[in-house]
């Protein structure tokens, strides 16, 4: 009752400070939700809000209510603006008689405007510091991070105002999606190692980058300034996530429900639900399962087995977003290690760096050695006297699929291939990989077709359109898995 009594308060005091802009919204008081984040909207500072969970929780209802009844300067993204039409409607409804056409579209009222804008094919970049107090993303799973991130971090408040930004979303359903599991991964991920957050908790976190140029998402205990490893220091950000359940919401009925038990599944269940632990739907010409990995990292422990160096692959970046990566076997045990690009900047470093994660063992060392690999893999093998495979990974091949049904447009696909039939469960290999949530989602990004009797894995470009940056990662790992089955006979071979 109490914080019934609080929302309700909270809402009072909207409603006469707005009462000459003509907006009678209000959270419905049923939803518990829709409340909760209006009363975080009002009577907090609270920097970013997840809501979300089943589908009908009514995320496009808080952010359009929240947009004209709290805030002055609204921006609402979808991923495409032709999917707005579902959210133009309601806006109508709330705010009749002003709706703007054109290139201002949205609405606008006394003093408030709430625009409405896709965010596809760099349209971020159109919103460089421009002054925002509200930003909200419907069905943020379905953008990427860097689209996302990049117009968050852009904005900025109006004078003697502060920005709130809303998130809103579904579990994802692709593996690209993944990211906005990790952001709000105490209240949503149950891999989620510290203590757990209850819905409408607020928390506090930096977006810090390691030695590789990741992303890091850290918990800190407060808003003061954090200083991380080497040195540079990151103020925190304030966040909740606030789950939603459609049985809250007053405008659905029968039909709503109906609608959702027609779907096919695993979409159905994840919508109905809300359950972020389900998992995504593989797309049917998905190159590796998403369960393969899952199972392959849950195998993986931090004591390295003990057992001699297998093969070695290395994915070669000098400078730029791009990431050195180097992945170690053992056995069928993975170690991965990435270096910043910035941190490789020419042959020798990385030959240096390769031969220190070695540790003074011989194995077969494939390197991509198009372009800048290839001083890499010649200092590795002059200077280090290791045996080195030159690795083309658009070169043709000869060699057929384990069942000698398929064969291979090139060496990358055989790669990627020759991994997936590791992983299957059939296989009887018990791959162990670490437990990084950008290698899985690059290890399930690739497609596959079959032209003239040959697998074709999708271009490398079209799989950085997607993820917006390279799977340095997985081209790693499954270039080391191919060394290690391909060189029994220590031949110098050049792929």
């Amino acid at each position: 009752m109490l914080a019934q009594q609080i929302a309700h308060n909270a809402i009072l005091k909207v409603s006469n400070r707005h009462a000459q802009s003509g907006v009678v919204w209000q959270p419905a008081p049923e939803n518990h939700s829709q409340i909760m984040a209006y009363d975080l909207a009002v009577n907090s500072d609270v920097m970013e809000i997840g809501f979300g969970g089943q589908a009908g929780g009514g995320k496009s209802e808080t952010m359009l209510g929240l947009a004209g009844k709290v805030f002055d300067k609204s921006y609402i993204f979808r991923s495409e603006y032709t999917q707005m039409d579902g959210l133009i409607d309601r806006g109508n409804e709330i705010y009749p008689e002003s709706f703007v056409e054109g290139r201002k579209r949205g609405w606008t009222f006394s003093n408030r405007v709430i625009r409405l804008r896709g965010l596809r094919d760099g349209d971020w970049k159109k919103h460089q510091g421009q002054p925002k107090d509200f930003i909200a993303f419907d069905e943020a799973a379905e953008m990427s991070r860097k689209e996302v991130r990049s117009v968050t971090g852009w904005s900025r408040a109006l004078p003697g105002k502060r920005t709130l930004v809303f998130y809103g979303f579904n579990p994802p359903t692709t593996p690209e999606g993944q990211w906005i599991v990790e952001m709000f991964a105490p209240w949503i991920d149950p891999g989620y190692h510290g203590v757990k957050a209850k819905s409408g908790e607020i928390r506090w976190f930096v977006h810090a980058t390691d030695s590789a140029g990741k992303e890091q998402i850290i918990e800190v205990p407060d808003g003061g300034q954090y200083t991380h490893t080497g040195g540079q220091t990151y103020m925190p950000i304030s966040r909740t996530f606030i789950s939603s359940s459609r049985h809250n919401n007053p405008y659905l009925g029968d039909e709503y429900e109906r609608r959702l038990d027609a779907l096919p599944e695993p979409l159905r269940t994840l919508v109905k639900t809300g359950d972020m632990t389900l998992g995504v739907k593989d797309d049917e010409w998905q190159v590796i399962p998403t369960a393969w990995v899952v199972a392959a990292q849950a195998r993986w422990k931090p004591e390295r087995p003990i057992g001699a160096l297998r093969a070695v692959g290395v994915d070669v970046a000098h400078g730029g977003a791009d990431k050195t990566a180097v992945a170690r076997i053992y056995g069928t045990y993975f170690d991965l290690t990435a270096y910043a690009g910035i941190e490789t900047p020419r042959g020798e470093d990385v030959a240096m760096r390769v031969h220190e994660l070695m540790e003074g063992e011989d194995a077969p060392v494939g390197v991509d050695a198009i372009g800048y690999g290839a001083s890499a893999a010649e200092r590795i093998r002059d200077d280090y006297k290791k045996f080195t495979l030159y690795i083309n990974a658009s070169k043709s091949t000869k060699s057929r699929d384990k069942s000698f049904t398929f064969g291979f447009r090139n060496v990358r696909a055989e790669m990627y291939w020759r991994f997936r039939e590791a992983l299957d469960p059939e296989s009887g290999e018990e791959i162990a990989l670490p437990p990084d949530r950008d290698l899985r989602v690059e290890l399930c990004a690739p497609r596959y077709r079959i032209i003239a009797g040959n697998y074709i894995i999708e271009e490398k470009d079209e799989i950085k359109k997607r993820l917006n940056r390279s799977p340095d990662l997985a081209d790693t790992i499954v270039m080391a898995w191919l060394v290690a089955i391909l060189t029994a006979t220590k031949s110098e071979v050049i792929f």
